[in-house]
């Protein structure tokens, strides 16, 4: 998957952040602090402004590390608040960590009424609509391509045993406990019927 653009989360996410001031409020403690988000392979260091608001910083010596795959994305925006914690991992400074499992918890994105503010009601529909079509393409073609790579080390390239073959190792390795199982109790048998050597 292509890498998430920061600066238009960052927008967003700031967006967010002043639609409820509560939130704000929580971060203005941890003001001056830097949360580093993990975004797959990609490391992003933000600071916490006086304001409660997220800005870009230069160093990563983080108070806070977020962990987020880019697979889990749509869990984070679209799913309940148990999903969305289980979507992240977040590790560090445990005041922060709570605050910001808070946020994840409470705060929801609605991108539809975030993008109604720039362009209309009729006009935000239609780009969510197309939005989480493309996501969903994008899930299907991601799904797809997974299915045909181990295809492909299955069949073409043999990198790994069939299911068929993995089956009927299986049955032999049952079938081979099974009789070694019956030869242990024969050989019991034979020691408690065996009369003792003087």
């Amino acid at each position: 998957m292509l890498p998430l653009p920061i600066a238009p989360l960052l927008l967003a996410t700031n967006a967010l952040l002043d639609r409820e001031p509560w939130a704000t409020q929580q971060l203005q403690r941890h003001a001056g602090k830097v949360v580093v988000l993990h975004l797959d392979a990609r490391s992003h260091a933000f600071r916490i402004n006086h304001h409660g608001r997220l800005a870009a910083a230069a160093s990563d010596n983080a108070a806070v590390s977020v962990y987020v795959s880019t697979g889990n994305l749509l869990q984070l925006l679209r799913g309940n608040a148990q999903d969305r914690l289980q979507a992240i991992r977040i590790e560090g400074e445990a005041d922060l960590t709570h605050t910001l499992s808070e946020l994840a918890t409470h705060l929801r994105p609605d991108l539809e009424e975030e993008l109604s503010r720039w362009v209309g009601d009729l006009a935000a529909r239609r780009l969510a609509e197309l939005g989480r079509h493309a996501w969903r393409e994008i899930a299907a073609r991601t799904r797809a391509l997974h299915e045909n790579l181990v295809e492909y080390a299955v069949y073409e390239a043999n990198h790994l045993p069939q299911r068929a073959e993995v089956e009927h190792w299986q049955g032999e390795v049952e079938l081979l406990n099974e009789r070694t199982q019956q030869l242990l109790t024969r050989v019991a048998a034979l020691q408690a019927t065996d009369p003792p050597r003087s």
